[in-house]
């Protein structure tokens, strides 16, 4: 998967193809056949997005399970072959199928 994602810009290119998003990009991942972006933490509770190898948006993360007064996840990573977002200390594990919340951890 060829991906072309700069930290600032609000859009990025899969395979060829230019997604225009919502907001500006902060950080992306390809995980397996698939590509998360981590937009910026002002946009939504909801800013990670994951997209396959067409650009097809295939899912957006839930939100937390507790409220955050302003904010959104701050970072993706692929540790140990599981998707995990970070957010105030919390880490949470995502299912790269659906980008619903399965578990969490607070890292203190």
């Amino acid at each position: 998967m060829k991906v072309i994602a700069n930290e600032g810009d609000s859009s990025l290119e899969i395979n060829g193809k230019t997604i225009n998003l919502p907001a500006s990009v902060r950080e992306g991942l390809v995980f397996g056949s698939i590509y998360v972006v981590v937009l910026d933490v002002n946009y939504s509770m909801r800013n990670v997005f994951a997209f396959d190898e067409e650009g097809k948006q295939i899912w957006t993360i839930e939100e937390p399970d507790f409220e955050v007064k302003e904010g959104g996840y701050a970072l993706v990573s692929g540790r140990s072959g599981k998707l995990i977002a970070l957010c105030r200390g919390v880490q949470f594990f995502i299912d790269p199928k659906t980008g619903k919340i399965y578990d969490s951890y607070f890292d203190k």
